[in-house]
């Protein structure tokens, strides 16, 4: 008896820490106005973080665009900033004026930008915290970007020693700086990366990224355009050709990040890649947070419809 209590009792916490490991949640959508117009659609919680991710030929008017209408939505337009995708400091200094005026951005995520050759200045997110703009338009916070399972282009030690130098810039300039990590499809790499980071700066938050659910097909074609590393391996095992059509979703990870107590409580936030599907993330997201789901051998499941 005394054993079966206590098996409840850790079974409840589980579902405890799933349950707040999801709420509160931030999604990442694109520029398009068919993925914003989603976006403002979904039942996301008012003041909820959306990402707005930067493609190589977005323009500054369509992010603005997309900024502001999230904003009128009482969402939290959280921009990309891609380097790389800047001519000068001109073209950062007028981006960052036009999100601030016209959509009263608050913070953004300062990324290199997923081209090899820079259009102009920067080559680096470093670059553009380095330029002083950020904290002269009054950006609150900015996130940076992590990588659990690896750069495709940089050695770890190289990839940490750059995130330790933005933090310390970000901190410097008064400004209030967090991590946000690729999605990965395994919770290993995951569980290493929350202890190496909590380790390295505990007092930095960690945004921890995963693939919201999303058809197989879907994921293989992201995952290998990101360069996900040895957790693709996992899923393509997975990926029998019947199976590509069917559904897969970050359930047994979050499980298993639940499972560990210290784990959990490290993770300020997880971050859902939607890849399109942003309202049924957002409805999945809304069902787990309000405890609409049964824990099960291979994670959990979603009883309420989504």
């Amino acid at each position: 008896m005394v054993q079966a209590l206590r098996q409840e009792d850790e079974s409840a916490a589980i579902r405890a820490r799933i349950a707040a490991l999801v709420r509160g949640c931030s999604l990442e959508v694109t520029a398009k106005p068919a993925a914003v117009a989603a976006a403002v659609a979904a039942p996301l919680p008012r003041g909820s973080c959306v990402y707005i991710t930067a493609l190589a030929d977005d323009t500054v008017a369509a992010m603005v665009g997309a900024a502001a209408a999230l904003r009128r939505a009482g969402l939290e337009p959280v921009p990309h900033l891609g380097a790389r995708y800047l001519r000068d400091r001109a073209a950062l200094d007028d981006a960052l004026a036009r999100l601030r005026g016209e959509a009263q951005v608050e913070q953004v995520l300062a990324i290199a930008g997923d081209i090899a050759r820079p259009h102009g200045a920067f080559a680096a997110s470093r670059d553009l915290i380095e330029t002083g703009l950020l904290e002269r338009h009054g950006l609150k916070r900015v996130g940076i970007a992590g990588y659990p399972e690896g750069h495709p282009r940089l050695a770890a030690e190289r990839l940490a020693e750059a995130r330790a130098a933005k933090i310390a810039s970000l901190k410097a300039r008064g400004i209030a700086p967090y991590v946000v990590t690729q999605f990965c499809f395994e919770a290993a790499p995951l569980r290493d990366y929350v202890a190496a980071h909590a380790a390295r700066h505990p007092d930095v938050p960690l945004h921890l990224g995963l693939a919201g659910p999303a058809k197989l097909a879907t994921l293989l074609k992201y995952a290998a355009s990101c360069g996900i590393g040895t957790s693709l391996k996992a899923l393509r095992r997975n990926a029998g050709m019947t199976r590509l059509l069917s559904e897969s979703g970050p359930e047994s990870v979050i499980a298993t990040l639940a499972e560990d107590e210290a784990a959990a409580a490290r993770i300020a936030r997880l971050h859902f890649f939607t890849f399109g599907g942003v309202a049924r993330t957002a409805r999945w997201a809304a069902a787990i947070a309000s405890g609409a789901f049964a824990v099960d051998r291979d994670g959990f499941r979603v009883t309420a419809p989504v």
